[in-house]
């Protein structure tokens, strides 16, 4: 990294050194169904070292490896493309990107997408790929239309590899991918610009055809995987350069799995598919903002990368920026327990959170 920070060259044709560090440490401790409890310290490293290579004032690519560091890992070793694990060197980015203006911008190759709810918390319903200390990518296409001082349009088309997702999308439940069709996974946004005191304000679908298996063996008989989301953020003046923010973020999928095949064997019918997420932060406070969300995800909503299904969730974190635009800090915890039980004699599973983050940007 130290070599890499001093390569920089001005003007067209720059090569530039970019990327991050994230370090945390987790204390969780989890109820499990058996009515035992189990207790882990949970240490890792994130590390991300890349470059970006400008040609051009309308043309630009990035490259950046990605490593995760943690108890884990069993030595070192270089798999380009995946999947991340502990110990892999992998390559979470290369991509050409061609921007003739404001109102037109296309990435090819390998790249991060991520569309979560404006808030501290900085999770999603439906796409946000390497979050927290994941490690994970989109390959495909990313085309954005529209000013962003204006609404703006998004198209993401995802290649899927036969056997997997390469991020949380698609990643859960009985998704499939052995289909021509379901090889790629389509997202549509529209994205509304800030006005007023709205901050966030977005809709989108996402769909992989012919994906849902529901336990079926092979692809005979799979559904088209659906699912639409909907966030809304604002922010509301309570006191000098102090406001409240709520952010609300809803999402549904319309065609969900049955119960069986998500591992309720003992249940008939269809999982539900409505998420709900709501928050609100008190935005600044001392260099930093404090935030608290409450998350209701549905057995059948197995579409959010951040949010594991069947579950419920209460998160109380506070951000801290030290160094401006450089180092952040984070400090959270999180209850979250299980809906759903898979069987009658199963406790309800829970599980406790507290985490110390810190993530410096180069």
């Amino acid at each position: 990294m130290a070599l890499l920070s001093g390569l920089s060259v001005a003007g067209e044709g720059a090569v530039e050194f970019t990327g991050d560090a994230r370090a945390a440490v987790a204390i969780q401790q989890r109820d499990l169904a058996d009515g035992t409890t189990e207790t882990e310290l949970l240490p890792a490293m994130r590390l991300r070292p890349g470059i970006d290579v400008l040609p051009g004032s309308a043309l630009s690519m990035r490259f950046r490896l990605a490593a995760l560091i943690n108890k884990d890992m069993r030595g070192l070793r270089f798999d380009a493309d995946g999947p991340a694990d502990a110990g892999v060197i992998a390559v979470d980015s290369a991509y050409l990107q061609f921007k003739p203006s404001d109102r037109l911008q296309v990435r090819v190759g390998r790249f991060q997408t991520a569309f979560e709810l404006d808030s501290v918390v900085e999770d999603g319903l439906s796409r946000h790929d390497s979050g927290g200390l994941a490690i994970d990518w989109t390959d495909g296409v990313h085309v954005v239309l529209g000013n962003p001082k204006e609404a703006r349009f998004h198209y993401i088309g995802q290649v899927n590899r036969h056997d997997r997702s390469t991020n949380g999308v698609g990643a859960r439940g009985p998704v499939r991918f052995e289909s021509r069709a379901s090889r790629v996974t389509h997202f549509v946004g529209l994205e509304l610009a800030p006005f007023g005191s709205v901050t966030q304000a977005m809709i989108d679908m996402t769909w992989i055809p012919d994906a849902l298996a529901d336990g079926l063996q092979g692809v005979s008989g799979a559904r088209d995987f659906l699912s639409f989301t909907a966030r809304f953020a604002a922010n509301h003046n309570v006191a000098a350069e102090r406001v409240l923010h709520p952010a609300l973020e809803i999402g549904w999928i319309p065609n969900t799995p049955q119960l069986e095949s998500i591992g309720f064997t003992s249940r008939l019918g269809r999982a539900s598919g409505l998420a709900l997420v709501a928050g609100i932060d008190i935005r600044p406070l001392a260099r930093g903002a404090l935030g608290l969300q409450l998350a209701r995800i549905p057995a059948g909503f197995i579409a959010s990368p951040d949010y594991p299904a069947n579950s419920r969730s209460a998160e109380l974190r506070y951000s801290w920026w030290p160094i401006e635009s450089r180092l952040k800090l984070d400090l959270r915890y999180r209850v979250r327990q299980q809906m759903l039980r898979a069987a009658e004699s199963d406790s309800r599973q829970t599980a406790h959170n507290l985490q110390l983050r810190a993530t410096l940007r180069f």
